[in-house]
């Protein structure tokens, strides 16, 4: 593939036509469905409102794949329906043909029908995957998924002589390798070609499924949202939470992204390097995160995100939405246009200030916003790890799939039998040379790597995965049966794999790497590594500069970029590197505000921000920036100029941590309070510090109220002031030990405080306003009917499993 250059700036692009129809996406629990038995079990069944199959104009009946009645062993693809125009089945084996999908119609004449086929030939020099389909039981004569062209393609499955009524069509996979359809025409037309451009094609989808030309209108907000990962969410809930009507729009059927049930990467983050520090992120993320633990939801973030934007009723979602163009006034968009990627219908929506958290840049991409790819030249940022000269590598992403229980994700699946299971190999998987067993043919001995895969079975840098994801997609497979392959047939210790046999290789790729946004401050590799104290610093960071090596799997140095690499001091993130606001609006684009891995970073930059921790962070500052933007009518960057402390003081009240910045909000009652407790643990605890404006131990200090150990719970902390106050709201940060991975901490983090009490004391007497038993998250707002007070009291009446009560902060306000 041709890649973009270097720094280009997007091109304004507004794609495809449809119409509105209602549509089912499945979440977990009882909110989606999974097929036991089947080797696509672990994905989601995506599946849009069953459509009558007629002739719409007459001599012509079109399927999409996804209009099957019953999917078989096949399973409904919908990740590249903006490139290709439609969604797709895809036959989802790992070597063995997968079950027939099925569908039927009724023909109103009987007659001789041609029958045609779209599907695509994905390693054209091989035909790994193909297919036959039969017409009530008579397979055609035609291998499809053969051709020899590139891409997507119809082929005639020749004529068939039918009666009038009852026909059956069915998907014959015929190799278990990813054999894929996307659309079906039976035509008495017998002379008709379809269209084979992917415009022309979509025009004569909507004619002969009869499908309105106009898209469907979904309103007016003031902030939307596009792109559902941990920084989409973060950002939609943070926007909604700041009193912004919010849109969120999420092209897969669960939320999360590359954190959620169809992926599974865990939200790692600062704390994973800086395991002596309190420096795991704060705010939503670790809301999240201690829900979705505490309740045995593990690491996949789907429901939580799920239950956490129900609650907001300033928030709106819609799902199987992708974006593919935008609308503009002058230098500021005014709507986005959206696709069903089930349906392959079309929308749009209105709003005042955007938020682009699709990774990949593509809403920036839409409305012209400037973007880069790729390593920076060295010279440009001063970067001492940038090679000499530029160019547009992008990270290979990985294929990741949930297990069965969805309780954690897989790169790949096997299963162990009672005896050896042979794996022939195909003739399309690439043979690792002699020079490549002996470098790496041996790294980690891959005993660990037999069941689940590993994240380094990955394609070069080259395979351009965002203007071709689905090129991209399809390396990443055909390098996962290259490495089974060499472990079952190739590995000098193949022995200890001869008893496993692969059950399951996923479709879905998480990516790493794609364009970044460009915005008013370009965020590099020397300010994270000399921390840069940033007066518009809305966040930190403290992942390395991780960088994967630019032959993916094939590269002879190791699975990381030379000279990077876990426990490599050059690529050393410390903690404290500050995110800029700057880096989180388009530098042209006026009411464009970025979130996630798209951010505006140099490369190296890119390989710390990039991670789900970091990526939410960015996601809360944006969606909090963008609520403020709206409410003002102020674009980000008079924000920044203007209400930048504004800005800050609000992520400090939802919990996100700003270094070098302390609580000042002046609304904050608390502030000027004096504060006792029934006990202190030490000198460095002394209940002050509920309201030193800092929320996390740091630079020795500790910044929280910490009763007796010689004493147990219950223990007071309290608040007074010379007169009374009116107050409606008391917030508490309570300590869920930030030091190390949430993951790590225990589903209920021991420092936590569990049952609690908070009263008012009103005229003299105490008055309970709230009160929580069973709590393990650190934020918690409570609001109540207003009254007036003297003082506030917060009575911890049993920690998790903790002796002493901890307290980082109280606020009060009105």
């Amino acid at each position: 593939m041709i890649r973009r250059n270097f720094i280009k700036s997007g091109m304004l692009s507004v794609t495809l036509a449809g119409a509105a129809g209602p549509v089912l996406s499945f979440m977990s629990d009882d909110r989606y469905i999974k097929t036991a038995g089947l080797p696509h079990d672990r994905m989601f069944r995506k599946r849009r409102t069953p459509r009558d199959i007629k002739e719409v104009v007459p001599g012509f009946l079109w399927w999409d794949a996804a209009d099957f009645a019953d999917y078989g062993g096949w399973a409904l693809d919908t990740q590249f329906a903006a490139f290709m125009g439609s969604s797709y089945l895809i036959a989802h084996g790992t070597s063995a043909p997968v079950k027939d999908a099925v569908s039927s119609c009724d023909l109103k004449a009987p007659g001789r029908y041609r029958l045609w086929v779209r599907s695509k030939n994905w390693i054209p020099e091989h035909s790994p995957g193909t297919f036959k389909v039969a017409v009530n039981g008579k397979p055609s004569q035609i291998l499809f998924g053969a051709q020899s062209q590139d891409g997507w393609s119809w082929q005639s499955g020749g004529v068939f002589d039918l009666p009038a009524g009852h026909c059956m069509l069915a998907l014959q996979d015929q190799t278990g390798f990813f054999g894929r359809c996307s659309s079906l025409i039976l035509t008495r037309e017998l002379d008709f070609k379809p269209a084979a451009k992917t415009d022309a094609f979509q025009k004569e989808r909507l004619a002969l499924m009869g499908l309105p030309k106009q898209p469907k209108d979904l309103g007016d907000y003031d902030v939307v949202v596009v792109g559902a990962g941990a920084a989409g969410c973060c950002a939609a809930i943070a926007a909604a939470r700041n009193g912004a009507r919010t849109l969120l729009v999420n092209d897969r059927p669960v939320l999360g992204g590359n954190s959620s049930e169809e992926i599974g990467v865990p939200i790692n983050g600062a704390a994973d390097h800086h395991k002596d520090q309190f420096s795991r992120e704060g705010g939503i993320i670790e809301e999240a995160v201690q829900i979705c633990h505490a309740r045995g939801w593990w690491h996949l973030m789907s429901r939580v995100f799920q239950e956490l934007t129900d609650a907001e009723p300033n928030l709106k979602v819609i799902n199987n939405s992708r974006v593919v163009g935008a609308v503009k006034n002058g230098s500021s968009i005014q709507s986005v246009e959206l696709l069903d990627v089930l349906e392959g219908v079309r929308r749009v929506a209105k709003g005042l200030v955007f938020v682009d958290s699709t990774g990949d840049g593509w809403l920036g991409h839409f409305a012209g916003a400037d973007w880069r790819q790729g390593n920076e030249a060295r010279s440009e940022f001063n970067e001492s790890l940038a090679p000499e000269e530029a160019n547009n590598l992008s990270m290979s992403g990985c294929l990741r799939a949930p297990v069965k229980d969805y309780t954690r994700a897989v790169f790949y699946q096997s299963i162990k039998r009672d005896g050896a299971v042979p794996f022939k190999k195909p003739s399309w998987v690439y043979t690792f040379d002699s020079e490549w067993t002996r470098v790496r043919g041996n790294f980690g001995e891959f005993t660990s790597s037999l069941q689940g895969g590993t994240w380094w079975v990955e394609h070069r840098n080259t395979v351009d995965d965002f203007n071709d994801p689905e090129e991209a997609r399809d390396e990443l497979i055909r390098i996962n049966f290259s490495f089974w392959n060499y472990l079952k047939n190739d590995w000098k210790n193949r022995h200890l794999a001869a008893e496993y046999e692969l059950d399951y290789v996923p479709f879905t790729n998480g990516r790493r790497e794609s364009r970044r946004l460009e915005g008013d401050y370009v965020l590099n590799q020397n300010d994270l590594q000399k921390p840069v104290a940033f007066a518009d610093a809305i966040g930190h960071c403290g992942w390395p500069m991780d960088i994967h090596a630019i032959d993916g799997i094939f590269d002879l140095r190791g699975p990381f970029f030379p000279g990077l690499g876990n426990g490599n001091d050059a690529c050393h993130v410390p903690f404290g590197a500050q995110v800029p606001f700057r880096s989180l609006y388009s530098r042209n684009v006026d009411n464009l505000l970025m979130a996630g891995r798209n951010i505006s970073v140099s490369r190296l930059a890119l390989g710390s921000v990039r991670i789900q921790g970091t990526c939410a962070v960015t996601g809360q500052a944006a969606g909090t920036g963008a609520a403020l933007c709206a409410k003002y009518g102020l674009s980000p960057r008079n924000l920044c100029r203007s209400r930048m402390e504004e800005l800050q003081q609000n992520l400090l009240r939802d919990d996100q941590f700003v270094p070098c910045v302390k609580n000042r909000d002046q609304a904050d009652i608390a502030l000027s309070a004096d504060v006792t407790a029934s006990s202190v643990d030490k000198p460095g605890c002394a209940p002050q510090n509920v309201i030193n404006g800092l929320t996390r131990p740091l630079d020795g200090q500790e910044n929280r109220w910490v009763s007796s150990a010689e004493e147990s719970v219950p223990q007071w902390i309290m608040l007074e002031w010379d007169a009374p106050h009116k107050l409606s709201s008391v917030q508490c940060v309570f300590d869920t030990n930030m030091k190390p991975n949430a993951w790590h901490s225990g589903p209920r983090p021991a420092s936590c405080a569990r049952d609690y009490r908070i009263e008012c004391r009103v005229d003299g007497a105490w008055k309970t306003v709230a009160s929580e038993q069973g709590n393990y998250r650190r934020l918690r707002r409570h609001t109540f009917p207003t009254l007036s007070a003297d003082a506030v009291r917060l009575t911890v009446l049993s920690n998790n499993n903790s002796r002493c009560a901890r307290v980082f902060e109280i606020r009060a306000y009105a």
